[in-house]
């Protein structure tokens, strides 16, 4: 018994308690195993650490964004793709989700073009014309698996920020790897892993299937990892909205003069974070007050 935590040591050997008779092994104290632990993952994920907090900094851009209610996207708030026209609004749901998670990537209103057609070396495909246009491309295999193409999505949807944001690996494989891993920054983490692979009984119908660039530990850590930058403030994110709000009150000392305002902004601009509410309303006053 370790009595600084009350908890039973075991021998790692032969199961007995620390220090047990039949091997004479003196057992490992938890706070040892748990540095051991603590060590082991920094060099294991230390680069899908550095990689999701240069994502999530530019991403999330403020405090303000780890406020927000409903991080993660739900799987069962997405349309089940029975046929094409379905793909471009299940992609317009992740964009409409990133914009409110990840104000920093500054997502467009255009959604892309989906196509469904046949493809043997990959799930889907990114692919922008010299014009600009872009395309993404889903194999119709997965036609009759809707986790599996919402899964695909939420990757091709995070080339798409990505390449918006001219955020990009010149290595091609730890490209997809960056990408893979915004899509947990952008809180797709449950739809992906609902679907990027068949679980243990799920073959019997259907080919089986393994999607990604990621082990499935790497998965797993990066979604855990994701949750606690935010739940910490990890990464020291600073108030984008505080320095305005102040402003604000200091041109206009009446509360209620002042929330009219702001509703008013918020109504006519409903897709707008509220750094670009309290600035358009601070103009609009400075405006006013030189005209």
């Amino acid at each position: 018994m370790d009595t600084t935590s009350d908890r039973v040591v075991t021998c790692q050997h032969c199961g007995q308690a620390s220090g047990c008779p039949h091997c004479g092994h003196r057992g490992t104290a938890p706070q040892a195993i748990g540095g051991a632990m603590a060590a082991e993952s920094s060099i294991r994920f230390g680069l899908l650490k550095r990689m999701l907090e240069e994502l999530a900094t530019v991403a999330w851009k403020s405090a303000e964004a780890l406020q927000q209610p409903a991080f993660h996207l739900d799987p069962g708030q997405l349309l089940d793709v029975h046929a094409e026209p379905d793909l471009e609004r299940v992609l317009e749901a992740f964009l409409n989700h990133a914009r409110q998670v990840a104000p920093g990537f500054s997502v467009p209103y255009f959604v892309p073009r989906v196509q469904m057609v046949p493809l043997t070396a990959a799930g889907g495909l990114f692919s922008e014309a010299p014009d600009g246009w872009v395309t993404i491309t889903v194999a119709d295999q997965f036609l009759t698996n809707p986790p599996a193409v919402r899964a695909i999505l939420a990757h091709e949807a995070c080339h798409y920020l990505l390449g918006s944001a001219e955020i990009k690996e010149a290595d091609r494989h730890q490209n997809e790897r960056l990408t893979d891993l915004c899509m947990f920054v952008c809180g797709f983490g449950p739809v992906y892993l609902a679907g990027y692979k068949t679980g243990p009984g799920q073959s019997e119908y259907r080919r089986g299937h393994r999607l990604g660039y990621l082990t499935d530990e790497e998965y797993q850590f990066a979604d855990q990892y994701v949750l606690e930058l935010r739940r910490t403030n990890a990464l020291g994110l600073s108030s984008e909205v505080e320095p305005l709000r102040q402003r604000l009150a200091h041109l206009l000392r009446d509360d209620r003069v002042r929330d009219r305002l702001l509703a008013q902004a918020r109504r006519k601009h409903p897709a707008k974070d509220e750094a670009w509410i309290y600035a358009l309303v601070i103009d609009q006053l400075l405006r006013d007050r030189r005209g």
